[in-house]
């Protein structure tokens, strides 16, 4: 079981026998070893670090969370019209969207900009709008 997590193999993805039996002993109580092992392999690979992998958000997913715009189908179809703007470039629905980032929605003549200030799965209909400030 510790040979072979996800698409990790530990014999050419450069991890130690020994490292991976440390991750995978000495976890956070209460959490889930395979998340923490799967977490430990993108810090040490991508240079990702744990608390970052919730700082990020697909673009429409995110109009959507926050919002801008009402649902996911239709953020979706707008980011493929391009429609959708971030820091003055036209974006797909994949792009990930980070804190500071700058979003403008074309709506025919009228246009909104905002800037992303928090990102978060989940959000109360009243707190929509911490997650960004109009310019």
């Amino acid at each position: 079981m510790h040979g072979r997590l996800f698409f990790l193999d530990r014999s050419h993805a450069g991890i130690s026998p020994r490292e991976t039996d440390h991750y995978l002993k000495n976890f956070v109580r209460g959490s889930d070893p395979i998340n923490y092992y799967f977490r430990f392999c993108l810090e040490k690979f991508n240079g990702v670090r744990p608390h970052k992998l919730k700082e990020i958000m697909r673009l429409d997913k995110y109009l959507k969370v926050s919002r801008l715009i009402k649902r996911r189908t239709v953020a979706n179809e707008a980011c493929d019209a391009g429609r959708v703007l971030v820091n003055d470039r036209p974006q797909r629905a994949s792009y990930d969207v980070k804190v500071g980032d700058v979003i403008e929605i074309r709506f025919g003549e009228k246009s909104v900009r905002a800037e992303v200030l928090a990102v978060q799965e989940t959000v109360h209909k009243e707190e929509a709008g911490d997650l960004f400030k109009y310019l």
